[in-house]
């Protein structure tokens, strides 16, 4: 019962973060030219830092899987979003983590940091990102946070 609790809460947050996303400080980035994140990236880590839904196991088995995002496609696994949108914005580092219930030295980030939230019906994994670097991407799922390497920038 208390995981179920603990997990409702991190929903919770989540979606909180998402609606939050649409704030006056986020510039729409439909078009590919504009978006940070447009090419291939692969999972090369994760970390669970406080509770999480998803095992370890399970996050081990992420290692190594592609992500793609361009301006007509949004692709992790079998999730395929056709005509993706792209927000971008500034969000600052530590409370994103402590949103979480994350110490923000955990990951180092400076603040503030660029998020990018990527908005379509059915696509859920790898749909809310921390830019660390041009190369380096962050995204939590479950209460795990997947790192993420540009694997190309042409797809």
């Amino acid at each position: 019962m208390k995981n179920l609790v603990r997990i409702t809460a991190l929903a919770t947050v989540f979606s909180t973060l998402l609606l939050s996303a649409c704030s006056d400080n986020e510039s729409d980035a439909s078009a590919a030219s504009d978006n940070v994140i447009v090419g291939e990236w692969q999972i090369v880590d994760f970390t669970q830092p406080g509770i999480s839904a998803m095992s370890a196991e399970t996050a081990k088995q992420w290692i190594g899987e592609k992500l793609v995002y361009s301006s007509d496609i949004a692709q992790f696994r079998d999730q395929r979003c056709r005509s993706p949108k792209y927000h971008q914005g500034e969000i600052d580092a530590r409370t994103f983590l402590q949103d979480f219930r994350v110490d923000p030295s955990v990951f180092r980030l400076s603040t503030p940091v660029k998020e990018v939230i990527v908005q379509c019906d059915d696509f859920a994994a790898g749909s809310h990102l921390l830019v660390v670097d041009e190369d380096t991407l962050i995204t939590p799922w479950d209460g795990v946070f997947f790192f993420l390497k540009r694997h190309s920038t042409t797809l």
